[in-house]
């Protein structure tokens, strides 16, 4: 490490690589603490303290790509609500695999505990801690992203699979619609290109449409 990480009030990201190098840096770290005699050198020689540390460093990396992959050009409502629905099945499945005592979903540390093989670490207790972290995640996502019906807009990222019963659009749109489901051109365009591009041509032909699906594509996703 060249640098000092900075300004970690300002951009939560940071946040998760603090706890990544500290956690790189324990040992020269507890070493700097011990010379200072500070108070805090407690915490670094604590093998239970380290471990919840660890599982801070993985769950926040975990995080900071999730908080990554919603950035940049192409994305749209749909390819992100995908992303978060995906992250939340995650978390419950990594809850679930903790009380069967499975850590290998934290390479840190789960790393880290089986280097531990004289220590005393109480298990029921992190599992105990780390699924009520987990949970309350799952609560915050639930909260911020519980209004996402994704099931609405599948017709917009799969038109060609879509059943027609199922939609709730207008007749002039329903016609359009199995006119553009229809079209064997747009439906070999489909896989081949991303979905503003695709209902960019189709809106030639199917403006009705296009406009209802740029509607739901264009908002402000984040």
């Amino acid at each position: 490490h060249e640098q000092l990480l900075m300004h970690t009030e300002v951009r939560w990201l940071s946040s998760g690589k603090v706890f990544n190098r500290l956690f790189e840096l324990r040992d020269a770290v507890r070493e700097f603490l011990g010379e200072k005699n500070s108070q805090l050198v407690v915490h670094l020689n604590d093998n239970s303290w380290i471990t919840v540390l660890a599982y801070l460093a993985d769950i926040f990396e975990q995080l900071n790509k999730l908080n990554s992959s919603l950035q940049g050009k192409q994305t749209n409502l749909i390819t992100l609500s995908d992303k978060v629905s995906a992250f939340m099945k995650k978390l419950d499945m990594w809850k679930n695999r903790l009380f069967q005592g499975n850590f290998d979903m934290f390479n840190q540390l789960h790393e880290f505990i089986e280097k531990q093989e004289n220590a005393k670490i109480n298990r029921h207790k992190l599992v105990n801690l780390i699924s009520e972290h987990i949970q309350s995640l799952l609560n915050q996502f639930g909260f911020y992203f519980g209004d996402l019906n994704i099931e609405s807009f599948s017709w917009v990222s799969c038109p060609f699979l879509s059943h027609i019963d199922a939609l709730n659009l207008a007749t002039s749109e329903l016609n359009q619609f199995i006119e553009l489901t229809s079209d064997t051109t747009l439906k070999m365009l489909h896989p081949r290109v991303s979905l503003m591009k695709f209902w960019t041509q189709a809106s030639h032909e199917y403006p009705e449409l296009s406009q209802k699906a740029f509607k739901i594509i264009l908002r402000f996703t984040t």
